[in-house]
């Protein structure tokens, strides 16, 4: 596999795993209430829902590499249209006042892996993410399943300890990562790095041969 695409594909997964999302959430709610085990046993059954969308997107991947003409190509534009899309969303958001008291908080059960995995996979925002997302960083033709294995574990080496980090602070009470004034500089960085990477991405995707 390219290095290049490596590199951009561990930048993109660390923006995504810092920015506090839904599993950040989850996590750490379950830590603050439950103790950092509790967090890190949610933060593991997200993993295990991303590990279900990323065997989804290969096998999707390769029949669609092997069928249809062309296909990379598209998947590639539509991906950097998808993720250009997110930037855009994202950085727009940083301009418009959130309302005040509105709370996120989501509700709890005893099995935080449980939780973890269910809500990862009943969140179709995942399974768009990693179809748009993991055929961006692969190259036809030279086995996809092995591929898409290095870039699986490349993803969980990048977001299971920052979520593991995200249950320590909150099992701690150290709130430093929601001080609202980080928290605006920190999202508008990410999507600016996300419009980058989708320029990579559709440059990259037309400078290269049409493949079937």
């Amino acid at each position: 596999m390219d290095i290049e695409k490596l590199t951009a594909f561990a930048t993109l997964q660390f923006l995504f795993a810092i920015t506090p999302g839904p599993a950040v959430l989850l996590v750490a709610t379950h830590a603050s209430r439950s103790g950092m085990l509790a967090g890190i046993k949610a933060a593991l059954g997200v993993q295990a829902g991303n590990a279900f969308y990323l065997a989804l997107s290969a096998l999707g991947l390769s029949v669609a590499l092997a069928r249809i003409p062309g296909a990379f190509l598209v998947i590639q534009l539509l991906g950097a249209a998808y993720l250009a899309t997110i930037g855009i969303r994202g950085l727009l958001s940083t301009f418009r006042p959130q309302a005040e008291g509105a709370s996120t908080a989501p509700r709890l059960t005893d099995a935080p892996f449980v939780q973890g995995a269910v809500k990862q996979l009943a969140n179709p925002k995942s399974s768009l993410f990693f179809v748009a997302l993991l055929p961006q960083f692969m190259t036809p033709g030279t086995g996809i399943a092995l591929q898409a294995t290095v870039l699986a574990l490349i993803a969980t080496a990048i977001e299971l300890p920052i979520l593991c980090g995200y249950s320590l602070l909150a099992a701690s009470g150290q709130t430093l990562l929601a001080d609202p004034a980080r928290a605006l500089w920190r999202d508008r960085f990410s999507a600016l790095a996300l419009l980058a990477i989708a320029g990579w991405i559709f440059r990259e995707a037309l400078t290269l041969p049409v493949l079937a």
